[in-house]
């Protein structure tokens, strides 16, 4: 996804994995795979991603730069 998506492993928890609003869709579809406690992989089904990732990228993307700017 790194290469995908061409962000860095942490951005994407940061900024896609984590937020809470982006979890509870994530979790629904399921559309990702969150690891049990002490561990820091996500399975991602690869069709669902990208299909949500070409829906909310454009937000993510800004919400993340407002993040940087602070």
């Amino acid at each position: 996804m790194v290469k995908r998506y061409h962000v860095s492993a942490v951005w994407l928890a940061d900024h896609v994995f984590q937020p809470p609003r982006f979890q509870k869709i994530l979790r629904a579809g399921p559309i990702v795979m969150y690891p049990r406690e002490g561990v820091k992989t996500y399975t991602c089904n690869p069709v669902p991603f990208a299909k949500f990732m070409v829906q909310w990228f454009p937000e993510i993307a800004r919400a993340a730069g407002k993040r940087e700017e602070k």
